[in-house]
């Protein structure tokens, strides 16, 4: 999510509060969830046809999709 977060500044603050909302302190994090929501913001973005960050979300996405492990 760091890489995310990095290559998607406008998410931090939704990042937080579901975080918050869905993980006590320590607890593992399920990817596949966070994901989900990441996707819900990207989304969001492209209603309200803010994709400045387009272009890095997409190199992150490939940076993972290249050197990322199973």
């Amino acid at each position: 999510m760091n890489l995310l977060l990095e290559g998607c500044p406008s998410y931090k603050n939704r990042w937080v509060q579901f975080y918050k909302e869905n993980y006590d302190d320590g607890e593992e994090q399920l990817l596949y969830i966070d994901l989900l929501d990441f996707a819900y913001h990207f989304i969001d973005l492209y209603k309200h046809k803010q994709i400045s960050e387009f272009p890095r979300i997409f190199e992150v996405i490939e940076l993972l999709n290249t050197d990322g492990d199973d």
